[in-house]
């Protein structure tokens, strides 16, 4: 039981570390988006 508390704990850590990753690179899309829309 208690390894697959510490399995789900390691699961649930890397899909914050995913979104945020995803989040982030959404926030960089959208910038380099805008920077491209500017020099135009």
């Amino acid at each position: 039981m208690e390894k697959l508390f510490k399995g789900a704990k390691t699961v649930i850590k890397q899909q914050k570390i995913l979104k945020i990753f995803l989040y982030k690179w959404v926030q960089m899309c959208k910038l380099w988006d805008g920077a491209f829309s500017a020099s135009w």
